[in-house]
């Protein structure tokens, strides 16, 4: 494992070579930090300045993975959980009642980068960290799954849908971005 110092950090990286590869690729996850490189580049001396060049796109995205680990740092008793699952599920009501949407089931479950999900039998999940979001943002889930059941794809029609069912989207997206690695 190597090591490289960025603005006063040391953080540790693995080079992997790949045949495949015809240009270099950084990976960046909470805990590790990967070069995927053309195979033969294995010069040290120019992966460290490749690091370097991108050291303030390494430092925001690191930025993100701390607000994350700050937002899911909160620990819930029973009673907030099942409070929590109630106001999806009223939140849910209200905009499939609204919008004549038709949905299967609802399923709460710990998810690792997806806040929530739809699948193709009308089915949505909710990441249970949920509801360690502001209001603002949980509601903005629920209504982006909904308009799934609707539209399938991520279209202009589906974002045009989700904006008129829920005015507050941009709002909830700035946030998104600012405090997280990965969108809905």
């Amino acid at each position: 494992m190597n090591q490289i110092k960025i603005n006063e950090k040391v953080l540790n990286f693995e080079v992997k070579e790949s045949t495949i590869a015809r240009h270099v690729r950084l990976e960046i996850s909470p805990d590790s930090l990967r070069l995927v490189v053309p195979f033969g580049m294995n010069n040290i001396n120019e992966i460290n300045k490749y690091l370097h060049k991108y050291n303030s796109w390494i430092n925001r995205k690191l930025k993100k993975f701390e607000n994350i680990k700050q937002v899911s740092a909160k620990t819930f008793n029973a009673e907030e959980i099942g409070n929590s699952k109630n106001r999806i599920y009223g939140l849910v009501r209200k905009y499939k009642e609204s919008n004549g949407l038709k949905l299967n089931k609802i399923y709460f479950r710990v998810q690792k980068t997806k806040l929530g999900s739809c699948s193709s039998s009308g089915n949505i999940s909710f990441n249970i960290n949920l509801m360690n979001y502001p209001l603002h943002v949980q509601e903005y889930v629920v209504v982006h799954e909904l308009a799934h059941l609707k539209y399938k794809n991520p279209s202009r029609e589906f974002k045009k849908y989700v904006s008129l069912m829920y005015p507050e989207t941009n709002k909830a997206l700035t946030w998104l971005k600012n405090n997280r690695v990965n969108n809905v």
